[in-house]
């Protein structure tokens, strides 16, 4: 187990009992969709974790990428759909790193009142961000952007939206920029069709349409090298996929232990068979591997290490791998009875999926460490 602090694990244990207590009677109903999930986000403000990285001066609980993993993997262990909403943690994380004084001052108070959602995904750009077509034109003291946006997460619901935006920086150069928009004084950002997914279901992902939405200049986020700086925001805020991974597979494990232990077959406990122990011994060893390295690349990106980007990718790739295999293999444990939405294991196996394709696929992040791993050893 990673070396936590007396805060960290005092964190920990207040986020397993919540997660506990409150939000796995209501997991089945979120994947179904029959819960508002305004009802967790509520909670998620009663309890701070909305502005787990707002920093201490700015009203937050001043957080690291670590805290925001502690959270994530305890309440993935009961919903993935009530962890993904944590992200909301992504936007105060963006402009704690990259936001001015003014801006932080503005943007802050707007983002513990409303959730905010991020944009950076098109129908023609996915994991290669340079190909975005969102356009952000300046005219005077505004930016006026057009575009269209899919893969929106809460995209359905939310009132503030942080846009990746080309921007024509003069002499037919184009950058990539970051946006902070206020859907309340910004209007013309417009849900047009909300996905339905295979899993994830207690979230809203829709495809939003961007018209003609004006922002004043000053609601952009960071200089003129915003491809650094997605990446910079990306790598803290990607090791919460890993760490959801982890919590999920880990109650996906214990769910098939426990199974076995009661289920009887040719007159013993399943788990007594040498294939069903195996398989459930090698899912406690990859879980603890994955645990390891994600709090690993969190605490690395919350130190300023120099392998942050490297490990967060290793995490990221690792731990979702993982969790398909453990969910999957914890279906096959329960036989017939795993492939039923009586237990939870199908839809924590429909869940698991995702996790290896957000967030930049796990291709994308063996292409990222290939490339560290070469500049770090070769130059």
């Amino acid at each position: 187990m990673p070396q936590f602090t007396e805060e960290q694990q005092a964190l920990r244990e207040v986020a397993r009992e919540v997660a506990r207590e409150r939000i796995e009677p209501m997991a089945r109903k979120l994947d179904e969709r029959v819960v508002d999930p305004e009802e967790l986000v509520a909670l998620y403000r009663e309890l701070g974790w909305m502005s787990l990285t707002v920093p201490e001066e700015y009203g937050g609980a001043g957080a690291g990428t670590t805290e925001w993993c502690i959270v994530a993997e305890e309440v993935a262990a009961v919903s993935m759909s009530a962890a993904h909403l944590l992200g909301h943690n992504g936007m105060n994380t963006m402009v704690a790193l990259l936001g001015t004084d003014e801006q932080k001052a503005r943007f802050f108070p707007r983002l513990d009142e409303s959730f905010a959602c991020f944009m950076a995904s098109e129908p023609e750009a996915g994991s290669d961000v340079s190909s975005v077509r969102t356009v952000a034109v300046r005219e005077g003291d505004e930016y006026v952007l057009d575009g269209r946006k899919q893969w929106v997460g809460h995209g359905g619901h939310a009132e503030i939206y942080t846009v990746v935006a080309k921007v024509d920086e003069g002499s037919g150069k184009q950058a990539i920029g970051l946006f902070f928009v206020d859907g309340r004084e910004s209007p013309g950002m417009r849900a047009e069709r909300e996905e339905d997914l295979m899993g994830l279901n207690g979230v809203s992902v829709a495809e939003v349409a961007v018209d003609g939405v004006r922002i004043p200049v000053t609601n952009r986020l960071g200089g003129r090298n915003g491809t650094q700086e997605f990446i910079a925001f990306m790598n803290a805020a990607r090791p919460t996929s890993a760490a959801q991974a982890v919590g999920m597979a880990n109650a996906a494990m214990e769910y098939a232990v426990r199974y076995t232990h009661e289920r009887h077959q040719f007159g013993q406990p399943v788990y007594r068979f040498q294939a069903v122990s195996h398989m459930l011994a090698q899912m406690a060893t990859d879980i603890e591997a994955a645990r390891e390295l994600t709090y690993a690349a969190a605490a690395e990106i919350d130190r300023g290490g120099p392998r942050g980007g490297e490990l967060v990718s290793m995490a990221k790739a690792f731990a979702t791998d993982m969790a398909m295999r453990v969910t999957t293999d914890a279906v096959q444990c329960l036989g017939a009875s795993g492939y039923s939405r009586e237990h939870p294991l199908e839809r924590m196996m429909r869940d698991a999926k995702i996790g290896q394709i957000y967030e930049g696929t796990n291709q994308i992040q063996r292409e990222t460490i290939a490339k560290l791993l070469s500049r770090r050893l070769v130059g």
